[in-house]
């Protein structure tokens, strides 16, 4: 409802007044529990049962999720850096789990070329929900982190490559594909990786790297 969204938005508001008072942890908390993610409850007589493998739900519908997480996401990013990076990874991680008809099932595959075919804005990323507006967060906010410092793309590589699902991949591949701040030797460790060769989810944006810096490895790399 119409007055459902304009407390989000008072909330959302909130957050990032913490955030600019340096009231990290607070605002990183209020943002990570209003973006929170959870199974739907299907009503059932005498109880309540939650059903895997259906979409998670939210405190927001798709629309308005999308529209309040892009207002956090430049000034979170900014003032709580690899923290809130982080939390919104944690965000996605929680609902690829709820997700997932097989919950026993911890990756690394997760089929997102098929729900997001391109890490860039891409016509094909038709999909607008709130799984879509978590992998561009997490995109934008981790090109603002690294393009701030070199130094910081190593804690940001070393941070994606830790996450077990091959979205995270994907966007890792992309920032080496793109990003300025890219390091020479990380460019080169992930461009001569044999599993990323030969996988299929990850393609897109493997080819991608490959394209951009080709030239920059050296002939035995090559």
């Amino acid at each position: 409802s119409n007055n459902s969204s304009i407390e989000f938005s008072n909330i959302t508001t909130l957050v990032t007044t913490l955030a600019e008072d340096g009231e990290i942890a607070a605002a990183t908390r209020l943002f990570a529990s209003v973006f929170s993610v959870f199974p739907i409850a299907v009503s059932q007589p005498k109880r309540a049962k939650y059903v895997t493998g259906s979409e998670p739900s939210s405190f927001m519908d798709a629309w308005h999720y999308k529209q309040q997480l892009e207002k956090c996401v430049p000034t979170l990013t900014r003032i709580a850096g690899l923290r809130f990076l982080s939390c919104l990874c944690q965000l996605l991680t929680d609902y690829q789990r709820l997700d997932n008809s097989r919950p026993e099932f911890q990756g690394p595959d997760d089929l997102s070329y098929i729900w997001r075919p391109a890490i860039e804005g891409h016509a094909q990323n038709s999909r607008d929900d709130v799984r879509d507006a978590l992998v561009t967060a997490i995109r934008d906010s981790a090109e603002s982190i690294v393009l701030e410092a070199p130094a910081n793309f190593v804690a940001v590589a070393e941070f994606l490559d830790g996450q077990q699902w091959f979205i995270f991949t994907r966007i890792l591949l992309y920032l080496l594909g793109t990003s300025a701040t890219a390091p020479l030797n990380l460019i080169a460790y992930y461009s001569i990786q044999p599993y990323l060769f030969s996988e299929v989810t990850v393609r897109h944006e493997y080819s991608l790297l490959l394209k951009n810096r080709f030239r920059r490895l050296t002939q035995e790399q090559q």
